[in-house]
């Protein structure tokens, strides 16, 4: 059960979204590949603004609306659930 959690760990490490902070569109690359990925973010209200999904991807591109504000991105896939910060200027 441990190395599960380093597993889970490693992985989360790798997720990153570039360029932070951004002008609307965006990078994920979430480290390796994975066989399914859904995206999700949320304002800083819990609106969610976008859902999109993706099947066999080590990297995705994101535009959202040049709405400036910070942004919460959820990522799920069968290596787990992760959570990071878009700021759109």
């Amino acid at each position: 059960k441990s190395s599960n959690i380093r597993t889970l760990q490693s992985i989360e490490n790798k997720v990153q979204i570039y360029p932070n902070p951004s002008t609307g569109s965006f990078y994920l690359d979430f480290g390796r590949k994975l066989d399914h990925a859904a995206v999700n973010i949320h304002d800083i209200n819990g609106k969610l603004i976008l859902s999109r999904h993706f099947r066999e991807v080590d990297h995705a591109q994101i535009s959202l609306p040049n709405d400036p504000g910070i942004y919460l991105v959820q990522i799920r896939s069968n290596a787990g659930t992760f959570y990071r910060k878009i700021i759109i200027q």
